[in-house]
Protein backbone atom coordinates (compact mmCIF):
# COMPACT_ATOMS: atom_id res chain seq x y z
CA UNK A 1 0.00 0.00 0.00
CA UNK A 2 2.81 2.34 0.72
CA UNK A 3 5.74 3.47 -0.82
CA UNK A 4 8.30 5.98 0.29
CA UNK A 5 11.29 7.61 -1.65
CA UNK A 6 13.61 10.12 0.75
CA UNK A 7 15.73 12.68 -1.26
CA UNK A 8 18.69 13.85 1.25
CA UNK A 9 21.47 16.30 1.08
CA UNK A 10 24.08 17.14 3.39
CA UNK A 11 23.69 15.88 6.79
CA UNK A 12 19.71 17.10 7.53
CA UNK A 13 17.15 14.66 8.52
CA UNK A 14 13.81 16.06 9.76
CA UNK A 15 11.29 13.65 11.26
CA UNK A 16 7.47 14.04 11.66
CA UNK A 17 5.97 16.80 9.05
CA UNK A 18 7.14 16.48 5.45
CA UNK A 19 9.65 19.05 4.51
CA UNK A 20 12.88 17.97 2.91
CA UNK A 21 12.63 16.74 -0.56
CA UNK A 22 10.14 13.63 -0.16
CA UNK A 23 7.89 12.00 -2.60
CA UNK A 24 5.54 9.98 -0.61
CA UNK A 25 3.27 7.76 -2.61
CA UNK A 26 -0.25 5.23 -2.10
CA UNK A 27 -1.23 2.82 -4.77
CA UNK A 28 -3.63 1.26 -1.94
CA UNK A 29 -2.43 -2.06 -3.00
CA UNK A 30 -2.43 -3.02 0.93
CA UNK A 31 -5.70 -3.38 2.60
CA UNK A 32 -6.72 -1.22 5.07
CA UNK A 33 -9.67 0.16 6.83
CA UNK A 34 -9.23 3.91 7.84
CA UNK A 35 -12.59 3.94 9.45
CA UNK A 36 -12.12 1.00 11.98
CA UNK A 37 -8.29 1.71 12.33
CA UNK A 38 -7.05 4.99 11.75
CA UNK A 39 -4.09 5.46 9.66
CA UNK A 40 -1.61 3.42 12.07
CA UNK A 41 0.79 1.53 9.68
CA UNK A 42 0.50 4.03 6.47
CA UNK A 43 1.95 6.86 5.23
CA UNK A 44 -1.00 8.99 5.97
CA UNK A 45 -1.12 10.88 9.22
CA UNK A 46 -4.48 10.92 10.20
CA UNK A 47 -8.43 10.41 8.93
CA UNK A 48 -10.64 12.76 10.39
CA UNK A 49 -14.77 13.78 9.82
CA UNK A 50 -16.41 16.01 11.87
CA UNK A 51 -13.24 17.24 12.71
CA UNK A 52 -14.23 21.37 12.07
CA UNK A 53 -15.39 24.04 14.25
CA UNK A 54 -18.61 24.44 12.39
CA UNK A 55 -22.11 23.94 14.28
CA UNK A 56 -22.91 21.39 11.71
CA UNK A 57 -20.63 18.27 12.80
CA UNK A 58 -22.74 15.68 11.45
CA UNK A 59 -20.92 13.29 8.70
CA UNK A 60 -21.80 9.43 8.45
CA UNK A 61 -19.22 7.99 6.87
CA UNK A 62 -20.13 4.12 5.81
CA UNK A 63 -16.60 2.96 3.99
CA UNK A 64 -13.11 4.61 4.15
CA UNK A 65 -10.99 1.53 3.30
CA UNK A 66 -8.30 -0.06 0.91
CA UNK A 67 -8.58 -2.90 -0.66
CA UNK A 68 -8.30 -4.76 -3.96
CA UNK A 69 -6.01 -2.11 -5.13
CA UNK A 70 -8.14 1.09 -4.30
CA UNK A 71 -9.30 3.43 -1.83
CA UNK A 72 -13.02 3.21 -1.64
CA UNK A 73 -14.94 6.36 0.18
CA UNK A 74 -18.24 6.56 1.43
CA UNK A 75 -20.43 9.02 3.04
CA UNK A 76 -23.12 11.51 3.39
CA UNK A 77 -24.32 14.73 5.00
CA UNK A 78 -20.43 16.01 4.95
CA UNK A 79 -20.03 19.70 4.11
CA UNK A 80 -16.96 21.44 2.94
CA UNK A 81 -17.66 24.89 2.25
CA UNK A 82 -17.87 28.46 3.43
CA UNK A 83 -17.32 28.10 7.59
CA UNK A 84 -19.05 24.85 7.57
CA UNK A 85 -16.03 21.95 7.69
CA UNK A 86 -16.90 18.85 9.15
CA UNK A 87 -16.49 16.90 5.80
CA UNK A 88 -14.11 13.38 5.23
CA UNK A 89 -10.58 14.25 5.04
CA UNK A 90 -7.16 11.76 4.56
CA UNK A 91 -4.55 13.54 4.88
CA UNK A 92 -0.81 13.69 5.14
CA UNK A 93 0.96 16.72 7.58
CA UNK A 94 3.26 18.97 5.63
CA UNK A 95 5.45 21.26 7.39
CA UNK A 96 5.49 25.11 7.44
CA UNK A 97 6.36 26.97 4.34
CA UNK A 98 7.06 23.59 2.69
CA UNK A 99 5.71 23.70 -1.29
CA UNK A 100 4.45 20.42 -2.66
CA UNK A 101 2.26 18.59 -5.63
CA UNK A 102 -0.23 16.41 -4.87
CA UNK A 103 -1.62 13.93 -7.66
CA UNK A 104 -4.60 11.33 -7.27
CA UNK A 105 -6.72 9.92 -10.24
CA UNK A 106 -10.62 9.14 -9.63
CA UNK A 107 -11.22 5.50 -11.08
CA UNK A 108 -15.13 5.49 -9.96
CA UNK A 109 -17.35 8.33 -9.22
CA UNK A 110 -21.02 7.76 -8.27
CA UNK A 111 -23.41 10.79 -9.08
CA UNK A 112 -25.24 12.12 -5.63
CA UNK A 113 -26.62 15.12 -5.19
CA UNK A 114 -23.96 17.49 -4.66
CA UNK A 115 -21.45 14.77 -4.24
CA UNK A 116 -18.34 16.54 -3.89
CA UNK A 117 -14.30 15.14 -3.64
CA UNK A 118 -10.76 15.69 -4.76
CA UNK A 119 -7.73 17.30 -3.10
CA UNK A 120 -7.33 19.48 -0.34
CA UNK A 121 -5.07 21.83 1.51
CA UNK A 122 -6.30 22.28 4.49
CA UNK A 123 -4.42 24.56 7.39
CA UNK A 124 -3.44 22.52 10.65
CA UNK A 125 -4.99 24.74 12.36
CA UNK A 126 -8.54 23.71 11.94
CA UNK A 127 -9.80 26.54 13.46
CA UNK A 128 -9.24 28.78 11.04
CA UNK A 129 -11.26 27.37 8.50
CA UNK A 130 -8.48 27.54 5.76
CA UNK A 131 -8.45 25.21 2.80
CA UNK A 132 -8.08 24.67 -1.11
CA UNK A 133 -9.44 22.13 -3.00
CA UNK A 134 -8.98 20.39 -6.29
CA UNK A 135 -12.53 19.36 -6.87
CA UNK A 136 -13.63 16.88 -8.99
CA UNK A 137 -17.55 17.38 -9.02
CA UNK A 138 -19.31 16.18 -12.00
CA UNK A 139 -22.80 18.08 -12.01
CA UNK A 140 -24.18 20.98 -13.70
CA UNK A 141 -21.01 21.79 -15.64
CA UNK A 142 -18.80 22.52 -12.24
CA UNK A 143 -16.48 19.40 -13.15
CA UNK A 144 -12.60 20.38 -12.30
CA UNK A 145 -12.53 23.26 -10.19
CA UNK A 146 -10.91 25.49 -7.67
CA UNK A 147 -12.50 26.40 -4.19
CA UNK A 148 -10.73 28.24 -1.82
CA UNK A 149 -12.05 29.29 1.91
CA UNK A 150 -10.47 31.73 3.88
CA UNK A 151 -11.85 31.71 7.13
CA UNK A 152 -14.62 30.42 6.15
CA UNK A 153 -15.58 32.54 3.10
CA UNK A 154 -15.58 30.40 0.39
CA UNK A 155 -14.01 31.88 -3.61
CA UNK A 156 -14.78 28.93 -6.35
CA UNK A 157 -14.40 29.20 -9.69
CA UNK A 158 -15.76 26.84 -12.40
CA UNK A 159 -14.36 24.76 -14.87
CA UNK A 160 -14.01 23.93 -18.84
CA UNK A 161 -17.36 21.61 -18.61
CA UNK A 162 -17.44 18.31 -19.53
CA UNK A 163 -16.38 15.87 -19.82
CA UNK A 164 -14.78 15.89 -15.91
CA UNK A 165 -11.15 14.73 -16.13
CA UNK A 166 -10.45 12.21 -13.39
CA UNK A 167 -6.48 13.06 -12.54
CA UNK A 168 -6.19 15.79 -10.18
CA UNK A 169 -3.13 18.01 -9.48
CA UNK A 170 -2.99 20.75 -6.53
CA UNK A 171 0.28 22.79 -6.03
CA UNK A 172 1.56 25.13 -3.69
CA UNK A 173 4.11 27.22 -4.82
CA UNK A 174 4.74 30.01 -2.43
CA UNK A 175 1.70 31.56 -1.11
CA UNK A 176 0.12 30.46 -5.09
CA UNK A 177 -1.96 27.28 -4.92
CA UNK A 178 -2.55 25.75 -8.59
CA UNK A 179 -4.81 22.82 -9.76
CA UNK A 180 -4.79 20.96 -12.83
CA UNK A 181 -6.58 17.70 -14.18
CA UNK A 182 -6.14 15.93 -16.94
CA UNK A 183 -7.84 13.09 -18.93
CA UNK A 184 -4.85 10.61 -19.21
CA UNK A 185 -2.40 11.29 -16.80
CA UNK A 186 0.18 12.57 -18.85
CA UNK A 187 -0.93 15.73 -20.41
CA UNK A 188 -2.32 18.30 -17.57
CA UNK A 189 -4.56 21.31 -18.22
CA UNK A 190 -4.38 24.73 -15.93
CA UNK A 191 -7.70 24.80 -14.06
CA UNK A 192 -6.61 28.06 -12.30
CA UNK A 193 -4.91 29.39 -9.11
CA UNK A 194 -5.48 31.03 -6.06
CA UNK A 195 -3.33 33.44 -4.23
CA UNK A 196 -3.26 32.65 0.02
CA UNK A 197 -0.48 34.65 1.44
CA UNK A 198 -2.13 33.81 4.80
CA UNK A 199 -1.20 29.98 4.05
CA UNK A 200 2.24 30.39 2.43
CA UNK A 201 3.83 29.59 5.45
CA UNK A 202 1.54 27.75 7.82
CA UNK A 203 1.60 23.96 8.76
CA UNK A 204 -0.83 21.70 6.58
CA UNK A 205 -2.90 18.68 6.10
CA UNK A 206 -2.49 17.54 2.60
CA UNK A 207 -4.80 14.26 1.06
CA UNK A 208 -7.97 13.38 -0.31
CA UNK A 209 -11.51 14.79 0.76
CA UNK A 210 -14.80 13.59 0.11
CA UNK A 211 -18.33 15.49 1.10
CA UNK A 212 -21.69 15.43 -0.07
CA UNK A 213 -23.93 18.48 1.42
CA UNK A 214 -27.09 16.07 1.47
CA UNK A 215 -28.52 13.08 3.18
CA UNK A 216 -27.49 11.47 -0.24
CA UNK A 217 -24.86 8.91 -0.23
CA UNK A 218 -21.79 9.25 -2.34
CA UNK A 219 -19.35 6.52 -3.19
CA UNK A 220 -16.06 7.19 -5.03
CA UNK A 221 -12.41 5.37 -5.74
CA UNK A 222 -9.20 6.75 -5.57
CA UNK A 223 -5.61 5.61 -6.76
CA UNK A 224 -2.26 6.34 -7.59
CA UNK A 225 -1.70 8.94 -4.65
CA UNK A 226 1.40 10.54 -4.81
CA UNK A 227 2.84 13.52 -2.59
CA UNK A 228 5.97 15.99 -3.61
CA UNK A 229 7.47 17.84 -0.77
CA UNK A 230 9.69 20.69 -1.58
CA UNK A 231 11.87 22.38 1.45
CA UNK A 232 11.21 25.40 2.78
CA UNK A 233 13.75 28.34 2.03
CA UNK A 234 15.42 27.61 5.52
CA UNK A 235 15.60 24.10 5.09
CA UNK A 236 17.08 24.66 1.58
CA UNK A 237 20.08 26.42 3.25
CA UNK A 238 20.30 24.26 5.64
CA UNK A 239 20.52 21.39 2.98
CA UNK A 240 22.93 23.03 1.14
CA UNK A 241 25.14 23.71 4.25
CA UNK A 242 25.51 20.36 4.98
CA UNK A 243 26.42 19.65 1.60
CA UNK A 244 29.16 22.00 1.45
CA UNK A 245 30.22 20.21 5.09
CA UNK A 246 30.34 17.22 3.67
CA UNK A 247 32.60 18.25 0.43
CA UNK A 248 34.82 19.92 2.49
CA UNK A 249 35.42 16.91 5.12
CA UNK A 250 36.65 14.93 1.82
Amino acid sequence: MKSTMFLMVGMVVVLGSLSIGAVISDNFDTDHNYLVDGTAGTVWDGFVYNNGVSATQDTVVTAAAATGGALNLQSSLGNWENADDDGLLLYMDVAAGSDFVADVYISAYTWAYYHDTGLMARASDVASIDYVMSRYFNQWDIDNAIRSVDGGSTFNTNGTGDPVMPYLQLEKAGSLFTIRASADGITYIDMGSVDRPDMANVAMQVGIYQATFSGETGNVTFDDFSLNVVPEPATLALLGLGGLVLRRRK
